[in-house]
């Protein structure tokens, strides 16, 4: 019913969106009436327009709102690089604003990011400064939700990295942020994904009736508040549930809704974790014609989002160096300014106390020494980092052009890997060591036939003979497997 009467909020609202101007709180009301659209993509596009009303009457908290917006539908898309981008801009114009909440939501949707592409690290740094600034929120409700949010992102990324202790404390640290929330209907809303979490959780660790338990709870949440995303999303953990319970049957049942939902919602990652489940139930009831169903399924969706995957890598890798560079920038500046103002103080004092003169010389041609030193290491550092970063470039372009010379640089190039690699598995042979190379390289099955001149077949079923060479299992992700080795 409520979707209901947000869907006909927004036809009667449609003409005006085309037709006119709109006052700010018409805005916010219709990024509400956008973000409850099912439809991604029709959402996305409905937000970009009010973007550009929110423009024409220079309405800055509906532009920040509208990033919020796009950032997050960008990320539940699996578009990682245009989410960033979004956030990016979310953050610095919410800085500028001192609109803490939607500070904390940029990091929160950019640190999801930088954990989907393994960039683990940034994603702790990022996220932990999102919890910093959220204590400059002045409403206590909005103050636990964020930080209710942001420990539970925090979770996600821990759970990332296998850090068990981490998740559960983390868990513990969110559930506590929502439990403080006073008004009823708002910590009912962020309840929900924090049992899903929780139910996960227990799931991983076998104690499967716990997991029930606040999976069933947030169903009984979900539908009453009509919620699709929590509803698939336990769905799914349930199909985990009923598959680690080797109920090969109801994990299908539940993997099957689930993956309804989901592809309507366009949620590729939940997609990806469905398509394995399925295929590992199949395989249970050695069903192996499903079992291959679904298993081709997975590759060719992990093929596609690590091709996205590999792109949104390289922005984000530039823009944590660009983050990088602006904070030794601003960190230069105060230095300086420390330092005029130092030199000044000095200058005054030196103008009355003469007999330390020789002593504050001394300090000054230490202090330039230390610079220049610094100065020498960081020049060397980046001279290590572009001949790095040329060889890399040059691997990669000889096995573009499927270079005899290929595999030598490659050698050169990464020694401890093939090394590894050949000591491990010695009867590997130099057509299968170059296809090894191409995989440890991030190459996808489409990219290989590409520049093989062969088939994505023909690709795949080497695949499929050098796991059973390695001795690896079907499901295993090669490219992953590779990087990892």
């Amino acid at each position: 019913m409520k979707k209901l009467l947000f869907f006909l909020l927004f036809l009667v609202s449609l003409p005006q969106l085309v037709a006119q101007k709109y006052s700010a709180k018409e805005i916010d009301s219709l990024i509400k009436v956008a973000e409850q659209n099912s439809d991604i993509d029709k959402a996305i596009a409905q937000v970009q327009k009010l973007y550009k009303s929110a423009e024409e009457i220079d309405y800055n908290l509906g532009k920040i709102n509208c990033l919020n917006s796009l950032a997050f539908s960008y990320y539940l898309k699996g578009d990682n690089e245009t989410a960033i981008q979004y956030s990016i801009r979310q953050e610095k114009e919410a800085k500028e604003e001192k609109e803490y909440l939607l500070v904390c939501s940029a990091l929160r949707t950019k640190a999801s990011c930088y954990s989907r592409l393994g960039l683990l690290d940034e994603a702790i740094k990022t996220i932990s400064e999102a919890v910093v600034i959220a204590d400059k929120i002045t409403d206590t409700d909005e103050l636990h939700n964020t930080k209710g949010s942001m420990y539970q992102a925090k979770q996600l990324i821990y759970s990332e990295s296998r850090i068990e202790d981490s998740t559960l404390f983390y868990h513990k640290k969110a559930l506590k942020e929502f439990l403080q929330i006073k008004s009823s209907k708002r910590r009912l809303g962020t309840l929900s994904p924090a049992y899903i979490n929780l139910a996960n959780a227990y799931t991983n660790n076998k104690k499967f009736d716990s997991a029930q338990y606040y999976f069933d709870k947030v169903l009984v949440i979900a539908n009453k508040t009509h919620n699709e995303y929590n509803i698939y999303k336990s769905l799914n953990g349930l199909g985990w549930l009923y598959l680690g319970k080797k109920d090969y049957k109801t994990a299908i049942e539940y993997f099957d809704k689930a993956y309804i939902l989901t592809k309507k919602n366009k949620d590729p990652y939940t997609l990806k974790a469905i398509y394995i489940g399925l295929q590992r139930s199949y395989n249970g009831l050695d069903d192996l014609v499903n079992k291959e169903k679904y298993l081709l399924k997975y590759n060719n969706l992990n093929d596609s989002l690590s091709t996205a995957e590999r792109k949104s890598l390289q922005t984000s890798v530039k823009e944590i160096e660009r983050k990088k560079d602006e904070d030794f920038t601003n960190t230069k500046t105060k230095f300086y300014i420390i330092f005029c103002l130092s030199a000044l103080v000095i200058f005054i004092c030196l103008y009355f106390v003469l007999r330390y003169f020789k002593n504050y010389q001394r300090e000054k041609l230490d202090k330039f020494s230390k610079e220049e030193t610094i100065l020498e290491k960081e020049s060397k550092l980046s001279q290590l980092e572009s001949k790095i970063n040329n060889a890399f470039e040059e691997v990669l372009e000889l096995a573009k052009n499927d270079d005899p010379a290929f595999l030598a640089r490659f050698k050169e190039v990464y020694p401890e890997f093939y090394n590894k690699l050949t000591s491990s598995y010695p009867d590997l042979t130099i057509s299968q060591l170059r296809f090894c190379a191409m995989l440890r390289l991030n190459f996808s099955t489409k990219e290989i036939a590409h520049y093989h001149h062969t088939t994505v077949r023909g690709v795949q079923t080497k695949k499929t003979r050098l796991r059973k060479q390695l001795n690896l299992p079907s499901e295993e992700d090669l490219n992953k497997w590779m990087m990892e080795f």
